[in-house]
């Protein structure tokens, strides 16, 4: 019987895989998907302590209140804050297909064994896999994907920081 199914698989093209291949190649992409997420936030950690530092350096320099100082820091403040938005977006995409690659390990490791003795046509990708949108406070993907925006934030509030002077001047020329 199985002789006929290897037969049926040749003559119409598909190469004829495990149950074993398939899940092995799901534990290399989790695995994979797991490292490519927390090497993205380092770098994302890496690139804002740099910004941050060289916004503190102008800040604390002694013209932060020129306006090439302040442009600078603008500057800066931006660059955070689309790299926040960036990273966030890369986080939760990244942690999608995680868990997607485990959704689709489990389902392997519930089937039974015969469930793999049919052919498998090779557009069962997992590079190909839908993902739909779940996040839950507290966990790795929601550090991944807050974390950022949280950076975005502080971004916001440097930048009001690098023009509170003028802020204040204004707000107290209004009241006056």
């Amino acid at each position: 019987m199985i002789e006929e199914k290897k037969d049926s698989c040749a003559s119409n093209g598909y190469k004829k895989i495990n149950r074993r291949d398939v899940y092995d190649t799901y534990v290399r992409l989790i695995i994979q998907a797991e490292s490519i997420s927390w090497n993205r936030f380092n770098s994302f950690l890496i690139l804002n302590s740099i910004l941050i530092l060289a916004w503190a350096g102008i800040f604390t320099s002694d013209s932060p209140s020129s306006t090439s100082a302040k442009f600078v820091m603008a500057l800066i403040c931006l660059l955070g804050g689309l790299s926040g938005i960036a990273w966030a977006i890369l986080g939760r995409r990244g942690r999608k297909y995680l868990d997607k690659y485990k959704e689709q390990a489990k389902t392997i490791e519930e089937k039974r064994p015969d469930w793999w003795e049919k052919c498998i046509e090779y557009d069962d990708k997992p590079i190909g896999i839908s993902i739909p949108y779940t996040t839950k406070v507290g966990t790795s993907t929601w550090l991944l994907y807050r974390g950022p925006q949280l950076f975005t934030l502080m971004y916001i509030a440097l930048l009001a920081v690098t023009f509170s002077r003028e802020l204040c001047s204004l707000c107290y020329a209004l009241c006056s």
